[in-house]
């Protein structure tokens, strides 16, 4: 099951949940703008809840819920049937809070689009076996439920429908005499379609024959016309630039792809080579040595801006990523003197520096481009490539806004800077 995505209500930064950072027992914080929320998936002790996601037709919850406080998720591609306090109800809502059903409850899920096994019957010259995948619409399903009384009835019907199709087929293809073609798997492609009315087939995973000469075969696992999600990766952390360290002790030789640099306290610092010998005497009062292996660098989860003030809607909340060249690794050192890890500059790094130019500079673009004749907020994404080349240049002061570089007095400049995603609101977030 891939892992669902979780978009923060902050500056929307979409992303799977678990890189969502827990700061507290019903407090989240996103990693791209650092704001913290109530966690919207929090569970309460007084709470029952129910959710599902089997490929099978039906699958009822195995405990029973509290119908005067229970949450019903329902995923996208189910729907769920509530049964309790004498009353019947569906539920395709993402979320359903029960708290007007007293007593217990007892949740149905349907799976619209289920997996089911199947075999053809009562066919002497050829017979075969396997699974397939429906497509279902609500309605179908509604009147299925009108029609037969019980919601778990469902799963026999479709595996009865399905073997009684795939046994029509086969007659049919023998009676074209292509017995043949019923021991090559992708013949069973053509039953894919229509069933009935709110009912297709979309998936046949033929498995398996056995033909009038007693001859037996089997499949490879063939699926067609759908592919599993697979789980969400993680996003990999980026490696540092530099070490942060502590003055080594023994006399030692600069590495090869390497420069580092001294801090002896403030305004106080040394820059060493490749090939340096560094002796007692260098590091004579070095406190920090921070040893630099590449001159480029990203913000691994990138940046977030929210309650941006603007003129025409009120806010607006901005997410993207930034990376940097290291222009002078004096410079930087002397910023990451500050910090004790490099996540820790990271986050003073966003908080003191990056946030406060990335609000001057999207300001100034999204003001600009909101007042063009023919700007349309409903259609942000056409503009936000454009957008993107804008606040690159903006932050390393090029182009036509004739500014001073924001980065330059701590040694860096801004490789490439995409926006990518801007919303306005009218209420503060």
């Amino acid at each position: 099951m891939a892992t669902s995505d979780f978009t923060c209500p902050l500056c929307g930064y979409k992303a799977p949940q678990p890189l969502f950072e827990n700061v507290d027992e019903d407090q989240l914080r996103c990693r791209r703008c650092r704001g913290t929320f109530a966690d919207p998936d929090a569970f309460s002790a007084s709470a029952s809840y129910a959710d599902c996601d089997s490929l099978r037709p039906v699958t009822r919850f195995p405990f029973a819920l509290h119908g005067d406080n229970a949450y019903i998720h329902v995923r996208d591609g189910y729907m769920a049937l509530v049964v309790g306090g004498g009353q019947r109800r569906w539920v395709s809502a993402r979320d359903c809070h029960i708290t007007d059903l007293p007593g217990s409850i007892q949740v149905y899920y349907v799976c619209l689009s289920p997996q089911v096994t199947w075999g053809t019957q009562g066919i002497r010259e050829f017979g075969a076996y396997g699974a397939a995948r429906f497509s279902m619409t609500e309605e179908y399903v509604r009147a299925f439920y009108d029609g037969n009384g019980q919601v778990l009835a469902l799963d026999d019907h479709l595996r009865r429908t399905m073997s009684h199709y795939a046994t029509n087929f086969v007659r049919a293809e023998i009676d074209k005499q292509n017995i043949g073609l019923l021991e090559r798997q992708d013949d069973y492609m053509g039953m894919l379609g229509e069933v009935e009315k709110g009912l297709s087939l979309v998936q046949i995973m033929p498995m398996g024959y056995r033909n009038a000469g007693g001859r037996v075969g089997t499949f490879s696992y063939y699926i067609s016309g759908y592919e599993p999600e697979e789980p969400a990766a993680p996003q990999k952390e980026s490696k540092p630039p530099v070490e942060l360290l502590t003055p080594p002790k023994p006399t030692y030789t600069v590495r090869e792809g390497v420069e580092e640099v001294f801090w002896k306290g403030r305004d106080r610092m040394e820059r060493h080579k490749a090939g340096e010998v560094i002796g007692a005497d260098s590091l004579r009062d070095v406190k920090r040595v921070f040893r630099f292996r590449r001159k480029e660098f990203d913000l691994p989860y990138g940046w977030g801006l929210y309650n941006q003030a603007h003129s025409a809607s009120g806010y607006f909340s901005a997410q993207g990523t930034i990376s940097f060249y290291i222009d002078s690794t004096v410079r930087l050192g002397e910023l990451l003197s500050e910090s004790k890890s490099w996540k820790e500059f990271d986050g003073q790094f966003f908080t003191n520096v990056l946030k406060k130019e990335l609000s001057a500079a999207m300001k100034t673009i999204v003001g600009d481009i909101s007042r063009k004749e023919d700007f349309d907020p409903e259609k942000m994404n056409s503009y936000l490539s454009a957008m993107s080349v804008s606040l690159t240049s903006l932050l390393n002061g090029e182009g036509l806004f004739g500014r001073e570089p924001a980065f330059r007095q701590y040694g860096l400049r801004v490789k490439g800077a995409d926006i990518l995603g801007v919303a306005f609101y009218a209420v503060r977030r």
